[in-house]
């Protein structure tokens, strides 16, 4: 949070314990990136910058030194912690709109099975779900009908 470290163990009750399980969050995604940056470094005989290629974007901004450290690190946390109730959210209003209207939940497993390989449990690489119309639209209208974030457009692009 943004306090100095020696003020916090003055601050009481609860806003005391959100400073100190911020800090938890932060000390946690550190960890992660400093994690990150020893595998990259490993897989490229200790030129982590050729990691670049692979199309992780986290490394991209750690070598690159396009962000502070501390961006980097609040953005971390910040993916950790919205990115699961922002796609959870989503998959239940869609669920729920696919359970409402079979026909388009049928139309969209033919899609899918269509594009992955047979007999593959593989996830489809994004190169094949960018060329998913259907499963676009629904994204897309569910998005739309249930905004994550109150106030977003409704109107699709």
């Amino acid at each position: 949070m943004a306090m100095p470290h020696w003020l916090r163990h003055l601050v009481p009750g609860p806003w005391g314990r959100l400073c100190r399980d911020w800090d938890q969050m932060f000390a946690f995604a550190q960890r992660h990136v400093e994690r990150r940056e020893a595998e990259a470094a490993m897989r490229n005989g200790g030129q982590p910058e050729k990691d670049l290629e692979s199309g992780a974007h986290l490394t991209h901004f750690l070598f690159r030194e396009e962000l502070p450290a501390q961006s980097i690190l609040g953005n971390v946390t910040e993916l950790l912690l919205a990115g699961v109730d922002t796609v959870s959210n989503t998959l239940s209003w869609a669920l729920y709109e696919l359970s409402r209207h079979p026909e388009v939940q049928t139309a969209l497993h033919s899609e899918i099975t269509a594009a992955l390989s047979p007999g593959s449990s593989a996830y489809p690489p994004a190169t094949v779900l960018s060329q998913l119309p259907l499963l676009k639209a629904v994204v897309k209208e569910v998005l739309r009908l249930y905004p994550v974030v109150p106030g977003n457009s409704r109107v699709p692009d």
